[in-house]
């Protein structure tokens, strides 16, 4: 039998296990095809920093919270909100009204707690940047951001070089 300390840290253990299988399971090849590369033989053209989110994601109905909200869907916001440790993210109880998402970038659109709160999204308006792809020092950022979502930096590293790769500079 798990003690209290045991059972707490199992908790947080899954919490982060779900966070990271919601990213594994999020398909980084179909939203990499969608900003601009390929995955056939042909030579990819370079991502398009508009057609990302700040963070290098394709936001859209692969997602299970931006398929939630478009479909103003309880069980799967709840869903998500549990999967994605929510409460321990924003503090925030879950009220379906406040669990949901369009994206970072959808104009005239309100965002979520985890968005205002997104130090990326942040730092990448602050630089005036469409993307982090975009920026010189993505390589030795170490927002907390990315070490909780390391699969989701090693992919926007690499669209990074697509993007240097394509003749874009960096800012």
């Amino acid at each position: 039998m798990l003690d209290i300390i045991g059972r707490r840290d199992f908790m947080k253990v899954c919490s982060q296990a779900g966070v990271t299988c919601a990213l594994a399971l999020c398909p980084f090849q179909a939203r990499a095809a969608e900003a601009g590369q390929t995955s056939s033989g042909e030579k990819p053209s370079p991502p398009d920093p508009d057609k990302l989110s700040y963070c290098g994601l394709v936001c859209g109905p692969d997602c299970k919270l931006y398929k939630a909200t478009q479909e103003n869907n309880v069980e799967m916001k709840r869903a998500v909100y549990d999967e994605w440790g929510w409460k321990a993210n924003t503090g925030e109880d879950f009220d379906a009204d406040k669990v949901f998402c369009y994206g970072c970038k959808a104009p005239g659109k309100p965002t979520n707690a985890n968005n205002q709160r997104c130090t990326v999204l942040k730092c990448a308006v602050d630089k005036k940047l469409a993307s982090c792809i975009q920026c010189k020092s993505l390589r030795t950022c170490d927002r907390k951001f990315w070490k909780d979502w390391a699969d989701l930096k090693r992919h926007v590293d690499a669209l990074q070089d697509a993007y240097v790769a394509g003749g874009n500079a960096l800012i």
